[in-house]
């Protein structure tokens, strides 16, 4: 079947022929909700199509991952399926020339469901940015495996030839937007990159809470309401206050999205752990709303914070953008209220106001 992208500013249409209730647009990487159960009658679906040859030998070789032969190179379909646009560090070449590859000069750390992926597209179309999204070193590899994390990046070699070519260095980055929750990144971050350059992506939490939980619902990972979800983790959030021997000695629980919608929209609490390692001047915080409404001068600001000339955007397309139904009002200004005093505290460090209370 034919597939047509909702996020307006895409339209892309594309083949899918999976089972799944969901799929990713392969142009904006926007989750598609697709129903199969009737008929085939949603309006993203235009037309069937059968199973190519091409197909069944793709999902052959992901069955059969022992003898797919292009499981530990670039190309290989097993990685691509979770990786999007990341080079398979397993690649021969890759694990080969690690050691005389180059580490990011700046980081953006978060935050999810902000508008971060469509930050860093922007930012790899300028001609003197190198890009690696998602790589996640610093939750699960950073205390082993510095060449693993190096493999990701071009090499010194030729960062020295893009200068002599272009007089102008290459500036190299990774994306990866659950950083900024974690609370043990910042110090394993200063250790191995003290003067990197951090880019945080903040988003009114009313609404970022709302399009994680809808992400997580398209995947099939969340099963309850909104509304039954964020009151079951105000609770959780309540018996740990009461009940310190609960609390998990486990950094990484923090970073799971599904059980933390609220908990991630407490941005001052976040930074402020961050503060206590990097200078203020070290970390770049971009306003969602603030992005959306003067896309250029916010590009602009990210390119000069990164030392590198302007450089204007042409393909202005949004990343990643939900389809869902729209929040209850009684549920938008009770989250309102929630967030207020965690909103207070985040205009302190930023040094102005938002108006995310008039949503």
């Amino acid at each position: 079947m034919k597939i047509k992208c909702h996020n307006g500013s895409c339209g892309t249409i594309f083949e899918y022929n999976g089972n799944d209730s969901w799929t990713d647009c392969p142009n904006c990487s926007s989750k598609i909700p697709i129903n199969l159960n009737e008929n085939n009658s949603s309006s993203t679906i235009l037309e069937n199509n059968s199973n190519s040859f091409r197909n069944n030998l793709r999902f052959w070789l992901l069955e059969h991952p022992k003898i797919n032969p292009f499981n530990y190179f670039i190309d290989s379909v097993e990685f691509k399926k979770n990786a999007g646009s990341r080079k398979n560090p397993n690649n021969p070449f890759l694990r080969l020339t690690g050691s005389i590859r180059t580490l990011p000069d700046f980081i953006l750390i978060g935050g999810t469901r902000s508008g971060g992926m469509t930050l860093t597209k922007y930012i790899q179309e300028h001609p003197s940015v190198y890009v690696s999204r998602n790589v996640h070193f610093f939750e699960f590899i950073a205390s082993n495996n510095v060449n693993w994390y190096k493999r990701h990046f071009p090499s010194y070699i030729y960062k020295k030839k893009f200068l002599r070519k272009n007089k102008q260095k290459l500036v190299v980055g990774e994306s990866t937007g659950t950083y900024l929750f974690h609370p043990d990144i910042p110090k394993r971050i200063k250790n191995i990159l003290p003067n990197v350059k951090l880019i945080v992506m903040l988003r009114n939490p009313v609404v970022s809470s709302y399009s994680k939980y809808n992400h997580y619902k398209n995947e099939g990972l969340e099963l309850n309401s909104f509304e039954d979800a964020i009151k079951m983790e105000i609770k959780r959030i309540d018996i740990l206050k009461q009940n310190n021997e609960l609390k998990s000695n486990n950094p990484d629980f923090n970073n799971n999205v599904n059980f933390h919608y609220l908990r991630h929209g407490h941005y001052a609490e976040k930074l402020k752990n961050w503060l206590k390692v990097f200078p203020r001047n070290q970390i770049h915080m971009v306003v969602n709303d603030e992005f959306n409404a003067d896309l250029d001068k916010t590009v602009e600001e990210t390119f000069s914070f990164l030392g590198l000339p302007n450089h204007k955007t042409k393909n202005r397309i949004k990343h990643s953008v939900g389809k869902y139904p729209k929040m209850q009002e009684s549920t938008k200004e009770f989250l309102i209220d929630y967030f207020k005093p965690h909103n207070e505290e985040l205009y302190e460090i930023l040094g102005r106001k938002l108006p995310w209370e008039n949503i």
